[in-house]
This record gives structure tokens, sequence and C-alpha cells, in this order.
């Protein structure tokens, strides 16, 4: 049962003292004249048949009619004027914004009757106008429930020019167009639904899209990838479903797509929004299933907050699309998150000063943030912060602008703070030039944890965790090669790999020429160039087995020992290992070892050391590849009791040892007097006589 109030069905008015109006007068009137000069004709009822004597009578508070309490009914704006028995005025209006509260008024339209916003300054209009400020979707016959089709409504709707609301409901949409701005609001939980184009606005500067779920009718063909495992057949996961998590596949997925059927293949089913031009457009909280957000050819506009599992489109879930024209300058994608687009997450073409924050990219068919990669609609000078990009089938972020890959674009993008986190390729892609790569996080991912083909770029601070989960020797923690690669700073990266690492932790391309400070390696080491190509500054770099030009100080003891040439190596930890001042001497060891003389080809170093054969006053060390173009260390003879004064200095050599061939430290003596060389035989160190050196240097 129902309950009803019970509530006076008559207007009531009262006299000055606040008793009812007894034996009152009312005369009502044209509006803002006098009513008892200018009456106007008043009914006694809402048809408006039953015309009213003036002046009307009141008893107990009522306008009486044959004896009985009635209403009162105009069809137009009115003045009014009430007074008591005597003729004494009780109240008075001059208008009907004015009028007292129980005048029935019937036929007067909105457009006559006035409102006025609170507040000082306050602008008086109509209660038409102000009631049109926006429309509402069900002003046109809209279906909230879902169950008809309400495109005609919100075509109808959005052709008027004004903001379109949607009051919490369901909405099924396909193919509204228009030309201009477009605002569309969502109520509270509004969804549209549709398997294809919703809304497709051209010249839509200014447009706005705010708080409104995006959901398709029809279900799709979904794939679901195992980023566990990215080899791994995806053809049993392949199913129709709105609820299973996966993506629409594309012709990315090589491993099934011959297999799809022709139906399988060619499906879009995406619920999709397209603004096209201008500048100023705001898509904002948009929430939604298989959902893509298209903004073309535009300016300064904004895809922001928005929570979507993403569609299929040519290239993304929300897309920034200047390839028409090289004109997007100021757009951003800000913390919105896309899970299971067929391709990338956010995806920019053909932008300038373009900024990627905060976004959080998952489980997609390509890229979690992806600048597309096409002649004529190169990116430039993005800011890509802060995101989050992880389990992607392609890379994690793919900030390159050319493919292949250049090094010719001024890209001059600031790449910092990400996390990309296992990814089906690299973890972080760039090229071009200027770029500033700097405290990114990647960890796990496939292939790559960062490449980069860049020049004159910062690559520093980046934190790489066992990446080339692959464990595909050609591919690296950090990559920085392609022929022309050059002039880059790789400083202060910091990189651990795990068990089973095969390829280098930061792998440069031989004969370049670049910075390289201050790494740090875990697992791997590093490769710079082959042995005599490496043309690169390289210093204080750490890694688990040749620490690139890493602070050595050590002194070495040539002694005869009852005719027998032996050595000893004396510092700090001398038996190697991280902080070893003497690490990068391969077996080096305080025990006198004999010291080998024999043919150089074929002959093993001993404890770290051998003398040449060919050149007898020359002690080659077993370290690893060292660089001709940085040598840093200096030697100097710490106690000779031979009886001829010798001097030596330190420096790099190539020579073939026991079959390897590459450039080692060595020293190299000479008689102090002449210059002559000094050989290191016993004949010249007799025995029980002894050489000792010292070096203090960087040596790799």
């Amino acid at each position: 049962m129902t309950a009803l109030s019970i509530s006076a069905p008559f207007p009531t008015f009262s006299d000055a003292d606040g008793d009812p109006l007894d034996s009152g007068y009312i005369y009502i009137g044209a509006a803002n004249q006098n009513p008892v000069t200018n009456p106007i004709t008043v009914y006694w009822d809402a048809a408006l048949t039953i015309p009213a004597a003036q002046p009307i009578r009141t008893s107990g508070g009522y306008p009486q009619y044959n004896g009985t309490a009635a209403n009162l009914y105009v069809n137009s704006d009115y003045s009014i004027r009430v007074t008591n028995k005597n003729g004494t005025l009780v109240y008075s209006a001059a208008a009907a914004t004015a009028r007292f509260s129980d005048v029935v008024v019937s036929g007067i339209d909105s457009s006559e009757v006035s409102y006025l916003p609170a507040g000082t300054g306050a602008v008086a209009t109509t209660v038409q106008t102000k009631l049109r400020e926006s429309v509402s979707v069900l002003d046109y016959g809209a279906d909230s429930t879902g169950a008809t089709d309400s495109t005609a409504a919100v075509q109808a709707a959005t052709n008027t020019g004004k903001p379109v609301k949607f009051p919490a409901g369901s909405y099924k949409v396909s193919g509204v167009t228009y030309a201009g701005k477009v605002v569309w609001l969502g109520e509270g939980d509004t969804t549209i639904l549709s398997d294809g184009s919703i809304l497709s606005a051209t010249s839509a500067g200014d447009s706005i899209i705010d708080n409104i779920t995006l959901n398709n009718i029809t279900a799709p063909w979904i794939i679901t990838r195992n980023p566990s495992n990215w080899a791994a057949s995806v053809a049993g996961t392949l199913q129709q479903s709105n609820s299973v998590l996966g993506y629409m596949p594309t012709v990315n997925d090589t491993d099934i797509w011959s297999s799809l059927t022709a139906a399988q293949q060619n499906q879009t089913i995406s619920p999709t929004i397209t603004l096209d031009g201008a500048s100023n457009i705001t898509v904002s909280r948009i929430k939604g299933r298989f959902a893509v957000v298209i903004i073309k050819n535009a300016v300064d506009s904004v895809i922001r907050d928005c929570n979507i599992r993403g569609g299929k489109s040519q290239f993304g879930a929300l897309v920034f699309d200047n390839s028409a024209t090289q004109n997007g300058v100021g757009n951003r994608a800000i913390n919105n998150k896309v899970r299971y687009s067929s391709n990338n997450g956010v995806c920019f073409l053909g932008n300038s000063d373009f900024e990627a924050i905060g976004n959080n990219c998952s489980r997609n068919g390509e890229s979690g943030v992806k600048t597309y990669q096409n002649a004529g609609y190169y990116n430039y000078r993005g800011l890509i912060e802060g995101n989050s990009c992880n389990e992607n089938y392609y890379d994690g972020i793919d900030a390159a602008s050319s493919y292949p890959l250049s090094t010719s674009i001024l890209t001059y993008h600031n790449i910092v703070g990400n996390r990309c986190y296992r990814n089906g390729g690299t973890g972080l892609n760039t090229d071009g030039q200027g770029n500033n790569v700097e405290a990114n996080h990647l960890y796990f991912n496939y292939k790559n944890g960062i490449w980069a083909v860049c020049t004159n770029s910062l690559i520093g601070a980046n934190k790489l965790v066992d990446n080339n989960q692959l464990r595909n020797a050609s591919t690296h923690e950090l990559l920085v090669d392609v022929a022309g690669v050059t002039n880059n700073s790789i400083v202060g990266n910091k990189i651990w790999s795990g068990a089973g690492a095969n390829s280098n932790a930061i792998y440069v391309q031989s004969g370049s020429t670049h910075y390289i400070a201050n790494n740090f390696a875990k697992g791997s080491t590093f490769f710079f160039g082959n042995a005599g190509s490496i043309n690169s500054v390289c210093e204080n770099n750490v890694d688990d087995t040749t620490g690139v030009m890493t602070t050595q100080k050590f002194s070495i003891v040539l002694f005869n020992n009852g005719g027998t040439l032996q050595h000893l190596t004396k510092g700090e930890g001398i038996t190697g290992g991280y902080g070893s001042k003497a690490s990068r001497i391969v077996n080096s060891t305080a025990a006198l070892t004999t010291t080998p003389t024999g043919a150089d080809s074929t002959t093993a170093f001993a404890a770290g050391a051998k003398i040449g054969s060919a050149s007898t006053n020359i002690l080659f060390m077993d370290t690893a590849a060292q660089y001709l173009s940085s040598f840093e260390g200096i030697a100097t003879v710490e106690y000779n009791d031979t009886g001829t004064p010798v001097i030596v200095t330190a420096g790099n050599s190539s020579i073939n040892i026991n079959g390897v061939t590459r450039n080692r430290l060595a020293f190299q003596f000479f008689v102090a007097s002449t210059g002559a060389d000094f050989a290191l035989t016993t004949a010249n160190i007799p025995s029980g006589k002894a050489i000792t050196i010292s070096f203090y240097g960087k040596v790799a």
C-alpha cells in the first residue's frame, strides 16, 4: 500500500494579522500594471472555460465560487492585489515572479517566467533559457534500459549543439555524426552499447566526452597469452567471450593468424568515439569493454583518467592520430589504464611536444605506449614519464620514431621514471637524437631491457633486472648499437642478470664513440667494442669479470729463486673479486709462481703473468681486452738489487698468448742509463736478486 500525503487542495490567503482572510478582495490584472484598473480574465477551471468576476471574494482565506473554496487560473503572466474587507492592502505583486505562492497559473510558457540565480552579480534569464542550456537524451525519446535503439534520439540531442546529458542507464547507440563541438556528459552509471562507431565528429574543437562507459554487445573472438611463457601456443585459448580476459588477434599474432577464419580475422567489435580536428578536445573518465577513443588532427587535447579494456583499431585503444598532417602539438594521455587492446594501449602518430604521463598499459597485443613509426609523421619532443607498461606482447614502451630504427631524426624525447615489466619484446625502445632516457626500471622483459639507437643522448641511472629472458646471446640488457650510433652518455646504470644469462649487461657497437662511466653489472659483463676498436671513453665501470677501467693498485715482484724466475703479486685482495686492487689480473696470487717464458702463441699464463718470448723485456699480464685509446696508468720501480738501474713503463699491447690475441696490460723494462731493452732473464736478474714494480691505474 502506498502512503499519500494529505494537503490543502486550494490556495489560501491570510489577512495582515495572519488570520485567514475573510470577505477579502482579490484583483488579478496585466503583469506590471495596476490589476484594479487593468484586469485580465481569470477562470475557475483549468480548461479556462468558466470566467471569474473580479474582484474575487474570499471566505475563511479561500477564493469562493458559488459558496465553495476554489482554485484560480490564468493563461499569462499577471499582477495581483489582495485587500481585506475594509479595503486595506494585504498583498500585491507586479508580476508572476513575485506572485502569491498559491495562485495557479495555466498555459504560461517557460519563456515567460523569469529565473534569477542566487548570489551577487547573478544575471536574470528565463526558465526556458536556463533549462535549454543543456539537453537530455531522454528529452528526445532515448531508451535508458538499452532494450531499443536510441541512435535517433542521441543524434537529435547532439544536433542541438548543446551539452548532451545521459542520465544513468544503458543506451544502444551507433553511427552518430556531427560537425562541430560535441559535449556528452554521463550522469551516474551511464553505459553506451555498441559494436562499432558510436560518435564520429569533425571540426570537433573544444569537445568534451566525460564519465561514460563504452561496452560492446557481440562477444568477439579473443586469445589469451601467458606472460610467463611468451612462446606458448595460444591456439587453445581462442574463444568467443566478453567475460574471459584476452584480446582480439591481429596480423601481429603470427603464431595463430593464418589459422583464423576470415570472420575472426576481420572482426572489429569495438565501441569507438572519434573526434577529428581543431584543439582543446577533452575525453575523460571513459570506462568500458573493447573500447577505443581516437582524437585526430588536433592540438592541445587530452585523454585522461580512463579505465578501459581496449578494442581493435589500427593503432591502439587511446590514439592521437595526426598522420594526415604533422600538427599534433601539445596532446596528452594522462593517468589512463588500458588492458587487452589488440594493438597498443596508448599511441601517438605525428605529434610533437606531447605527453604520456602516469598511464598503466598491460596485456596489450602490441606495446603499452607507442610513438608510431612511419615516414612523414614522426613524433618529436615527447615527455614519457611515470608509465607502468607490463606484460604486453611486444614492447613496454616503443618510443622509436622510424622503422628501421634511425639516428637521423631530431626526436629530443624525455623518457623518465617508467616501469616496464615482463613484456614479450623489449622493455623500452627509442631512436633518434637528443633523448634523455633516465631512471627507468626494466624488469624480466623477454628481449632487451633497453634498446637505444640514439646519438647525442643520455642513457643514465636506469635499473635493469634480468632482462633477455629469451636467453639469446645477441639480446642484451642495455643495447646501444647500429652503425652511426655515437656520442651518447651511458652513465650510472645498474644491471642485475639472473642465472643462465648469456649476453652482455651493456653492449655497445664496436667502433662507436661514447662516454661510458659508473655503470655496475652483476651476473653479466660489459662489451664496449672489439679489441683495438674501442673509441669510447670508459671510466669506473664494474662488472663481475671485466670491470671496465676499474682502479687497480698492486706490486709485482720478479725474483730469481735459485736460477728460476718467479713472480708474485702483492696488494689488497689480490685473489680477485669486487673491490680487489688487483682484481683484473687473472689468478693473481701472493705465492711465488714460476714465470712462463715459452713461445707466446703456445704458452699459457701462470698466476696472471708471462715474460714475452719475442720481446723478453716485456712482462704481459693476464687481463681482459684493454682499450688503446683510453689507457690510464703509471708504473714505477719500487725495489731493484740486480745491480743494473732500470726503468719500467706501463701500457697496453696486442699479442697472441696461448692462441688468444687481445690487447693486454703489459710492463716494459729498459736500462735506465742507455734506454736499451732490459731482458727479464736469469742473467740480468741474478740468483737471489729481485725487481719490484708498483702499478696504479685503471684496468679493464
